[in-house]
């Protein structure tokens, strides 16, 4: 048996109904959470039908079961005929025991109480290859219902740069759906965008901010990069970062938008960007 120290002995001798274990990877929490969980069995103080232990992966719900059996087995050695024949009915336990991943354990449950929310028992949960497939049919629908429409226009000339070309422009919002989709209260977050959109001094601010915070993002990568590169590349992209400073928080979005549509972009020879690695990020 596993010999533990410190924290870890105090995790496994703690009686608090509630524990909460935080540590780095490698440092034996699921170990620790395994002997927690084979002494509340062993003492009989839980049994092991009656145990849920839900994690991210299908691979750890595996392993999480695996070492409970191993457990078990361990245990087994030292003990007499009945003891044996208890820790034995336990192993066949594990296989069915709730040791499952978030969505397995949900689907299980909803299985079993479907008649409680009106549904169908035979609902599953498809994979992401399958959601993908019924976003992006989905995405494409709506963009073809829109087909030269203004609003559609608008969003063609600004994300794509070519009127026929869908494609960025549904990449971008499916972008955007599995970001927002993600925000604990995605609804609110979208109705307070909305309202930021309505309003012309807070959209403006907001697009404003971004349009700046990448052209900082975008002169930081350029000095860092531009350190290798050879004397003639460098004062091209030297004078480009001296343009880019010219748009800053402080001037009003129309201001900088206007400093931005007259930057002229520097232009590099195939040669250049040979010679110079990194030239073309």
């Amino acid at each position: 048996m596993k010999e533990f120290k410190g924290v870890q002995k105090d995790i496994l001798a703690s009686n608090q109904k509630n524990q909460l274990v935080s540590a780095g990877a490698g440092s034996g929490k699921t170990t620790v959470m395994i002997e927690k969980i084979s002494n509340l069995i062993l003492s009989k103080e839980a049994q092991i039908d009656s145990v849920l232990v839900v994690t991210f992966t299908v691979l750890a719900a595996g392993e999480m079961k695996d070492r409970l059996i191993s457990r078990f087995k361990e245990e087994m050695i030292s003990s007499n005929e009945e003891r044996k024949a208890e820790l034995s009915n336990m192993i066949e336990k594990v296989e069915t025991a709730s040791i499952d991943t978030i969505d397995g354990f949900n689907s299980k449950t909803i299985k079993k109480y479907f008649y409680e929310l009106q549904i169908s028992p035979n609902i599953e949960i498809i994979s992401d290859a399958t959601r993908d497939y019924f976003l992006s049919t989905a995405m494409r629908l709506t963009l073809d219902s829109f087909l030269n429409t203004d609003k559609l226009n608008i969003m063609l000339d600004l994300f794509s740069g070519n009127r026929r070309n869908l494609d960025a422009v549904q990449e971008i919002l499916l972008s955007a759906y599995n970001n927002v989709i993600n925000i604990g209260d995605y609804e609110a977050f979208l109705n307070n965008a909305l309202n930021e959109y309505k309003d012309p001094i807070k959209s403006e601010n907001v697009i404003n901010t971004h349009i700046v915070q990448r052209v900082q993002t975008l002169r930081k990568q350029i000095i860092y990069l531009s350190n290798d590169f050879e004397k003639p590349v460098k004062e091209k992209l030297l004078a480009f970062d001296i343009e880019l400073d010219k748009l800053n928080f402080a001037l009003s979005l129309q201001s900088n938008f206007k400093t931005l549509q007259s930057i002229e972009q520097p232009k590099f020879s195939s040669k250049e960007k040979k010679e110079n690695i990194g030239l073309n990020d």
